[in-house]
């Protein structure tokens, strides 16, 4: 995920894997994006769900309501925990602690 500036450059924000999805932001209708997202890896299938289809499935509240927000708590998470790893520690501190 990336968020674009107002010069048009790119900063990555998130990394979201195969236990994730894209486009969270569609479950508050009315909501600006503030993202964008582009593929990194190669896959053989990537599924698409229409916006309208998948706000049914939210207003259900059944599973996929609940695994949906999990994943965004979790994905919140990990978006503060960088950010507040990038506001209070170098590049080399934050290198050091990942390896």
């Amino acid at each position: 995920m990336l968020a674009v500036l107002a010069d048009g450059e790119m900063v990555e924000i998130a990394t979201v894997g195969r236990e994730g999805m894209l486009g969270v932001s569609a479950m508050w209708e009315g909501s600006a994006v503030t993202a964008t997202t582009m593929v990194q890896g190669e896959t053989d299938t990537c599924y698409r769900m229409p916006v309208d289809a998948f706000r049914r499935e939210v207003d259900r509240r059944g599973r996929f309501a609940q695994l949906l927000t999990v994943f965004s708590q979790a994905l919140f998470g990990s978006v503060a925990q960088s950010t507040a790893c990038n506001a209070v520690h170098s590049v080399e501190q934050r290198w050091r602690a990942g390896s």
